[in-house]
């Protein structure tokens, strides 16, 4: 199924293969953002930034809440884990999910603190082809 839409004013034809993988995109974010809401302190903060790099692109989404111990990085992709201690509803399906379509894009998707020296919060980067920050699947701090 092809189809078209508008990007910055600009009609852009899309075929069903881009379309499927723009959709993916957006199931990617919105988990990611989905957890930084859900995990973020009441008054906290989460950023999303993205950028263009070289021909690929990096997408960021962190937070300053309680952030993901090094032991449990590689567990949290696997579907339904849950991290003990943590009050949020959930299936423990939004990692996974993230996993699943990083993978399938050749994407590579790294976890760290966002605050390093503190401890604390999560931050989760994708970076896709040609971005120059590839690096291993699971940073580990």
């Amino acid at each position: 199924m092809a189809k078209a839409v508008a990007v910055d004013g600009k009609t852009v034809p899309l075929s069903g293969r881009e379309f499927a993988l723009l959709h993916a995109l957006m199931t990617l974010v919105r988990n990611l953002v989905d957890d930084a809401i859900n995990y973020t302190p009441a008054g906290g903060r989460f950023d999303l930034p993205s950028a263009v790099e070289g021909e690929g692109a990096v997408i960021e989404v962190s937070d300053n809440g309680p952030g993901v111990a090094p032991s449990e990085r590689a567990l949290v992709f696997e579907p339904f884990h849950r991290v003990l201690g943590s009050d949020e509803s959930g299936s423990g399906l939004g990692l996974s999910i993230v996993k699943a379509i990083t993978d399938r894009c050749a994407a590579s998707l790294a976890l760290d603190y966002t605050d390093v020296a503190q401890s604390s919060g999560l931050r989760v980067t994708v970076s896709f082809r040609g971005s120059g920050r590839n690096a291993d699947t699971i940073t580990q701090r």
